[in-house]
């Protein structure tokens, strides 16, 4: 995309294979948290224009670069991704004819996402490229009652040498706290939390091959 991205080509390209193939029966619309640039948020727009599809993609981000981070766990400092030059990502939103598909959020995520949740959507792609610990542990556990059934949560940053956060906060929500099984590991994290079909109930009610299983009293 001529706005550009660090999202990688592969990276791109599974994406496109959900939105394509993986899509049928999802109503929701897409949430992407750090979209800098826009870049891969404009990918998505334009391939749910070319599918012609209604959703809408959120993208969400402070485009100042990241918010305070913890050196303890994050190896991204503040200010870093500071050049995504938001009004020439609503520019290029107008020039494409995007308006339709792509809505920026500007600002931190706990300021703007409760305004945008007000109005209970449903999600049903969520993608989170932030890279740092505690806006992806915050996101993870605010979108958790959002997620439509059979809707996708990817992970761009925790495989990321950069991102020992994005690891840290992945591992602690979805795995250990909510118990999710990944979908893919490469070539970035899927997880479809609320599982593949609502027709596929086990006996705990939890959708069969989503969780892991637990552990007998």
């Amino acid at each position: 995309m001529r706005r550009g991205t660090v999202v990688t080509p592969t990276k791109l390209a599974n994406i496109f294979l959900i939105l394509k193939y993986g899509w049928p029966a999802l109503r929701g619309d897409i949430f992407e948290f750090g979209s800098y640039r826009g870049g891969s948020a404009a990918f998505i727009a334009c391939v749910l224009r070319a599918l012609d599809r209604s959703t809408k993609v959120y993208a969400f981000d402070t485009f100042e670069g990241l918010p305070e981070t913890n050196p303890e766990r994050d190896l991204h400092s503040v200010g870093d991704f500071g050049d995504a030059d938001f009004r020439g990502f609503q520019d290029f939103i107008r020039s494409e004819g995007l308006q339709a598909h792509l809505v920026p959020v500007a600002g931190v995520f706990d300021q703007t996402l409760p305004l945008i949740l007000a109005s209970m959507p449903l999600m049903a792609l969520v993608h989170i490229d932030c890279d740092i610990y505690e806006p992806i542990r915050y996101l993870l556990a605010t979108c958790e009652p959002y997620y439509e059934p059979g809707g996708y949560v990817v992970l761009d940053d925790p495989m990321a040498s950069s991102c020992i956060g994005a690891f840290d906060a992945m591992t602690e929500v979805l795995l250990c706290e909510q118990r999710l099984l990944p979908e893919q590991v490469y070539p970035h994290f899927v997880f479809r939390p609320k599982g593949v079909s609502e027709s596929l109930p086990s006996s705990t009610g939890e959708t069969a091959g989503s969780r892991w299983p637990r552990e007998a009293s």
